[in-house]
C-alpha cells in the first residue's frame, strides 16, 4: 500500500465495533466546534502538499524484527519532471549502472506524462473534492465534511473520515477500509492518520487481512504546517501456497526541504500531488 499516499477489506469485527461506538458516543454539540480543526489541518494540507523535496527510505521489517535492506530515492518537486526523482540506494547497495539505466527510462515515461498532463488540464485549482487516497490502486475521495468526532483529550480530536469512490458525487461509498485522523488543538494540524482494512482482499493469488497504515506526521519546518514523515504498513497475507505471514514495511521522509513546483513556472497553480498513497 502506499494520505503510493498513496488498503485493506478485512474482517475487523471487534475493531469497527469499537470505532461504531465512538462514533455513536460522540457528542453532537461537540461536532461544530471541532469540525474547524479537521477543516484547517485539511487545508494547510492540501496548500502546502506537493511542494517538500525530501529523501525517502524504504524497507522491510522481518518477523524478528530485523530491518531489510534500504532503498533510498530522493525526490525533489522543484526540478524539472525527468530528475525529480533520483536513485540513491537500492536494496542496501549503491545502484548498478543497469539500475540506473532503468531508472532513467522510467523517469523519462514520468515527464513524459507530467508534461501531457500539463497540456491537456491547464490551470487546475485541487480542493477537497479533487484529493484523493490510492489504495491499492483503487482511488477513492474522504469526505472532510461528513467526519464525526470518535475521540477527544487535551491536546488532540480524532475523526472518523467517510470514503467515497472518487469520480464524483454519484459514486458510491468505499466501505473496504475506515479512515481515522487525529489533529492538533493547538496547531490545527495533523498529528496522524490511520487506515483499517474492514473486509478480506485478493491481490493476484494471495488474500490479505488484518491490514493497517499509519502516517505519522511532523514538523521539519515550523513555517509551515505538518507534513507526513513516516509511513507504517502491516497486512497478513495468505498465499495460494503455504502459511499465512505478517508482511511490514516502512517509509520514511527526511531532509525535508520547502520548495516551489517546476511546474508553477509554466502558470499552473496547484497541488502537484493529488493522491496521497497508504
Amino acid at each position: 500500500m502506499a494520505f503510493l499516499v498513496r488498503s485493506f477489506p478485512f474482517l475487523l469485527a471487534a475493531g469497527v465495533a469499537a470505532l461504531s461506538s465512538a462514533v455513536r458516543a460522540a457528542p453532537a454539540a461537540a461536532m461544530p466546534e471541532a469540525r474547524h480543526l479537521l477543516d484547517a489541518a485539511f487545508q494547510a494540507f492540501l496548500d502546502h502538499q506537493g511542494r517538500w523535496a525530501y529523501t525517502e527510505t524504504f524497507y522491510s521489517i522481518a518477523a524478528d524484527g530485523k530491518r531489510g535492506p534500504k532503498t533510498v530515492v530522493r525526490f525533489d518537486p522543484s526540478l524539472p519532471f525527468a530528475q525529480q526523482r533520483v536513485l540513491i540506494e537500492r536494496n542496501g547497495q549503491p545502484p548498478t549502472e543497469k539500475d540506473l539505466k532503468e531508472w532513467e527510462e522510467r523517469q523519462q515515461q514520468y515527464a513524459r506524462t507530467q508534461e501531457k498532463r500539463l497540456e491537456k488540464e491547464g490551470q487546475v485549482l485541487v480542493g477537497q473534492e479533487e484529493f484523493q487516497i490510492q489504495i491499492y490502486g483503487e482511488k477513492v475521495t474522504p469526505l472532510i465534511a461528513e467526519a464525526v468526532v470518535v475521540s477527544e483529550n487535551e491536546t488532540s480530536v480524532t475523526f472518523a473520515i467517510p470514503l467515497r469512490k472518487a469520480g464524483g458525487a454519484d459514486q458510491p461509498r468505499y466501505q473496504k477500509h475506515a479512515l481515522t485522523a487525529r489533529v492538533s488543538k493547538t496547531l490545527h494540524q495533523f498529528e496522524q492518520a490511520e487506515l483499517r482494512q474492514l473486509e478480506l482482499m485478493r491481490v493476484a493469488a494471495g488474500k490479505y487481512f488484518d491490514g493497517v497504515s499509519s502516517i505519522d506526521f511532523g514538523s521539519p519546518d515550523p513555517r509551515f504546517p505538518t507534513v507526513q514523515v513516516t509511513t507504517r504498513n502491516e497486512v497478513t497475507n495468505k498465499p495460494l501456497f503455504g502459511g499465512p505471514f505478517r508482511s511490514r514495511n516502512v517509509r520514511e521522509r527526511s531532509d525535508h526541504r520547502h520548495v516551489t513546483p517546476y511546474e508553477e513556472r509554466f502558470g499552473v497553480k496547484i497541488g502537484p500531488v493529488r493522491t496521497i498513497e497508504f
